[in-house]
């Protein structure tokens, strides 16, 4: 859920919201890329969900005292590219939505579906 929220919920709305904001129109102008202001989003977005997924890990260790069966290689690789698929998807909503409101309504209609049909709320 963690990847989920932050790569199909923040990802697009704050692509959104710069396109809204004329944000990204007015890097056009710099030297700076619009190219570079994505990936700086991308970068802070991917590092908050690291850092999700460890207070996670670090909690499920010390209350509920999980195992761990598997490589954490295999684990960081197979981690890495769920968040990639997820926060591709999030990039897609934000290059289709026009505005905030769009951005949040495309969210919300994918995001539900997957969080239910996941079966991460039984």
């Amino acid at each position: 859920m963690i990847i989920s929220v932050t790569g199909v919920m923040s990802v697009p709305i704050s692509i959104a919201n710069y396109r809204e904001r004329k944000i990204l129109k007015r890097y056009m102008v710099m030297p700076i890329k619009v190219r570079d202001i994505l990936i700086a989003q991308f970068i802070v977005n991917l590092l908050m969900t690291l850092l999700g997924i460890m207070l996670l890990l670090i909690v499920g260790k010390v209350i509920y005292d999980i195992k761990f069966l598997g490589t954490i290689f295999s684990f960081t690789l197979l981690l890495l590219l769920c968040i990639l698929v997820v926060f591709s998807i999030g990039l897609l909503i934000g290059s289709i939505a026009s505005n905030t409101k769009n951005a949040n309504a495309l969210s919300n209609t994918i995001y539900f579906p997957m969080l239910f049909l996941s079966g991460a709320t039984t």
